[in-house]
């Protein structure tokens, strides 16, 4: 089929920020007496914010309030991604070819949105999004689908003919429940997951290109 519009996950996705996040993490809750490790890191992937925080709180025991640690750590995560944040591989291209098509672009992501428009700003990608929907804009984050209706009402976009594509089964749950085909990009650190739901999976943003390109123009 044909789509009429493109809703990206964020995180993961469209930037490489897992690693990122993992080291702000250690440095926040080493400096609160506890140890993060990345298998702990693996639990918040795909998270919404606060859901996040309050893992990683109850997880290390750590002696402040959860509101105040989710600005600590947001505060410092998007400074950090402004600074060294890019683009995955294949991505402008990617989203240059969609353009080209007439196909409307969006993110629906479960990271704060500001975090989300300022990122997306550092690395030249805001202008060409149509929408940014982050999961404080919604009742509820993924895996329920608020984000990715809300995204498909801003595009002006009817649900059936919007693609989302995911990198963690979370965000696929999400884009499926919204009634959305979703194709997913696996997170690297999310191995042995089960993506089962997406409609299609891919190893890479260049090979859904190619995938999407074919179907583009049958």
């Amino acid at each position: 089929m044909k789509f009429e519009a493109v809703i990206f996950d964020f995180d993961g996705l469209m930037i490489e920020s897992e690693r990122v996040a993992l080291r702000i993490w250690k440095s926040v809750v080493a400096e609160l007496g506890g140890e993060m490790d990345d298998e702990a890191n693996r639990l918040l992937i795909g998270k919404a914010p606060t859901a996040g925080v309050t893992i990683v709180r109850d997880l290390f025991d750590l002696p402040i309030e959860t509101e105040e640690l989710r600005q600590i750590y947001w505060t410092r995560r998007t400074e950090q991604m402004c600074k060294e944040a890019e683009p995955v591989d294949g991505l402008e291209e990617f989203i240059h070819f969609l353009m080209g098509k007439n196909i409307r672009l969006g993110v629906a992501s479960n990271s704060p949105t500001a975090y989300v428009e300022q990122v997306l700003a550092a690395i030249r990608l805001r202008d060409q999004m149509g929408c940014v929907i982050g999961s404080d804009q919604v009742n509820t984050g993924k895996p329920a689908p608020d984000v990715y209706l809300a995204a498909a009402l801003a595009l002006g976009i009817k649900y059936g003919v919007c693609l989302a594509i995911e990198d963690s089964p979370i965000g696929v749950n999400a884009a499926v429940r919204a009634g959305m085909t979703c194709y997913a990009i696996p997170n690297l650190d999310l191995g042995g997951e089960d993506f089962s739901q997406a409609h299609r999976i891919f190893e890479s943003i260049p090979s859904l290109h190619i995938a999407l390109s074919d179907v583009q123009e049958d």
